[in-house]
């Protein structure tokens, strides 16, 4: 409606990079997955790993992946921290044990970035539930990019 867009009216836009490193899922079934870090239409995921009966403690190691973001939050003045900012943490099971193709959503969690922000920077170590019985373990690193403000306002997301 007309609404849209007049929430940030007077408020400070800050340009944010924030990174997260999925760490280790706990509490698989025998299956392969991965994991996307989106907002709305828009998101990031890791490669696909496999998990099986081999594996510790029923736990899969993402290696080599940080799910990257830059977005911009915005701050009043007058409030102490930004406005909410919320993204989701999903788990997709992309194969199931018999070996199917399931692409199917196995949990999720939402993350409001605005709790993670710091200036200039800011690391947060997490255990995050994603569906029964899963939990990640992720550090989420926020980074104050300067001079970013008038620049771009949507969110870009990167992987590497």
């Amino acid at each position: 409606g007309v609404m849209r867009g007049l929430g940030h009216v007077g408020k400070k836009p800050m340009r944010f990079k924030f990174e997260i490193y999925i760490d280790r899922l706990h509490g698989l079934k025998n299956g392969r997955y991965k994991v996307r870090f989106s907002r709305n239409s828009k998101g990031v995921e890791t490669n696909v790993k496999a998990m099986d009966d081999h594996d510790a403690n029923t736990m899969v190691i993402f290696e080599q992946k940080t799910l990257g973001m830059y977005t911009t939050l915005y701050k009043d003045d007058k409030a102490k921290g930004f406005d909410v900012k919320d993204f989701k943490l999903s788990l997709i099971e992309v194969q199931n044990n018999a070996g199917k193709r399931v692409d199917r959503l196995a949990g999720a969690t939402v993350l409001n970035l605005a709790e993670y922000a710091g200036v200039p920077s800011r690391t947060s170590d997490k255990t995050l539930k994603l569906g029964a019985g899963v939990t990640a373990s992720v550090r989420l690193t926020a980074t104050h990019v300067m001079g970013e403000e008038e620049k771009i306002t949507d969110d870009v997301f990167s992987a590497d």
